[in-house]
């Protein structure tokens, strides 16, 4: 598996999108509606979008943008990560956090999330992150040391 900066939409990212929406997931038609539009492009200083490949085909996505909710340009946002069940708990998405949080580390104090997943806190949570509780649109945070 390796990993690669994505700049555009291309037709393996639609596929994989077709394959998280049958797997109950639109964060991939979010992400793909967003990026078209201008809207969300990871473009901005700190932000980058990665992809997980094994050979050509991408399994795995996620992302890491200045956090559109909050008014501090320091605290960071992971966006969209997502792996195709086939490949799920084979470290895909371990190694996607490993270079989003390395980029984020770079530019940010703080990364948070936001998932609803059971499974995905368990993972979240085993890589350092702290629960959130009764703040909207946050689940979980990371504060990097300075």
């Amino acid at each position: 598996m390796k990993l690669s900066l994505i700049t555009g939409v291309s037709k393996g990212i639609r596929n994989l999108a077709a394959i998280a929406e049958a797997d109950g997931h639109r964060n991939i038609n979010t992400l793909i509606s967003e990026f078209e539009a201008g809207v969300n492009c990871f473009d901005k200083p700190g932000e980058a979008l990665f992809g997980a490949y094994n050979g050509t085909t991408i399994v795995g996505i996620g992302g890491v943008n200045i956090d559109p909710f909050e008014n501090l340009a320091v605290v960071a946002r992971v966006r969209r990560v997502f792996v195709a069940p086939a490949v799920r708990r084979r470290g895909v998405a371990s190694v996607l956090m490993d270079e989003i949080e390395r980029i984020a580390r770079g530019h940010f104090s703080k990364v948070q999330l936001y998932t609803t997943s059971a499974t995905a806190s368990h993972f979240y949570i085993a890589r350092g992150y702290s629960p959130v509780y009764g703040r909207p649109r946050v689940s979980h945070e990371k504060l990097f040391a300075v």
